[in-house]
């Protein structure tokens, strides 16, 4: 079994995965340094790791994961990929991109993929048919806006997404609020696979981060939502190293 840890700034994902196939997932803060305890209770079945890191407490479980399995993996831009990056600076693309990326093309290679992660950013990423990733954009996510508008302003409350955007404009500050950013973030997206689908042909979409859901019902197009794809791009990564090594 292969054991995979993301950790960002605020929390971190670990899974273990049965070649391509996630057995079991937790989600826990980032400034806990210990191991999850069915991690402990498995390390006996696990063969190899990786990790991918934004923090700088990483070796914290860097170190625990080494008394735990044979192959260890700490992500960085010298690692071997599975895909091509085609990226001026490589040193400044995001992990977590990376990770989306491999993720993609191993659900769809050989195919042109753009992923669309709607996390704390909301981030677009493209691969064509030749295994190849071609590039990305990054834009605030749906949190952030709201964050933004209130931070920024003097009179702009801090609002919660809802649900429900019944007006194309708002006719109060929140529902101008709410469906300025909502609609917004839905037409940004809608605009990309416009874009894309003119430009290439056999375009598969990937729908991912914590606001996928959200926006998997306002869009029409033929999407699929994967949402722990950056964890299954890791263990692609690390299954690509074992089998180098």
């Amino acid at each position: 079994m292969n054991l995979i840890l993301d950790q960002g700034n605020s929390f971190t994902k670990a899974g273990i995965f049965y070649k391509n196939e996630l057995l079991w997932f937790e989600s826990f803060s980032s400034s806990q340094h210990q191991l999850p305890g069915y991690i402990l209770e498995q390390s006996k079945n696990i063969r190899a790791a990786i990790i991918s890191s934004v923090r700088k407490d990483a070796p914290l479980l860097r170190k625990q994961i080494e008394n735990i399995a044979g192959k260890y993996i700490y992500l960085n831009h010298g690692t071997p990929l599975p895909i091509k990056i085609h990226y001026k600076t490589k040193s400044t693309l995001g992990y977590d991109r990376i990770a989306d990326a491999v993720g993609a093309n191993n659900i769809f290679s050989n195919t042109n993929v753009l992923v669309v992660d709607a996390g704390t950013a909301l981030k677009f990423e493209l691969l064509n048919d030749l295994n190849e990733y071609v590039g990305g954009n990054i834009s605030p996510g749906l949190s952030m806006r709201y964050k933004a508008l209130h931070t920024f302003t003097d009179k702009l409350p801090l609002l919660s997404p809802t649900e429900e955007i019944t007006k194309s404009f708002g006719q109060s500050t929140s529902e101008a609020i709410n469906a300025g950013i909502i609609r917004g973030i839905t037409m940004e997206i809608k605009g990309y696979i416009d874009e894309i689908y003119q430009k290439y042909h056999n375009v598969k979409v990937i729908l991912t981060g914590g606001d996928a859901k959200f926006f998997e019902k306002r869009l029409k197009n033929s999407i699929f939502v994967v949402s722990n794809l950056s964890l299954l791009g890791l263990n692609a990564i690390l299954e690509y190293n074992v089998k180098k090594s």
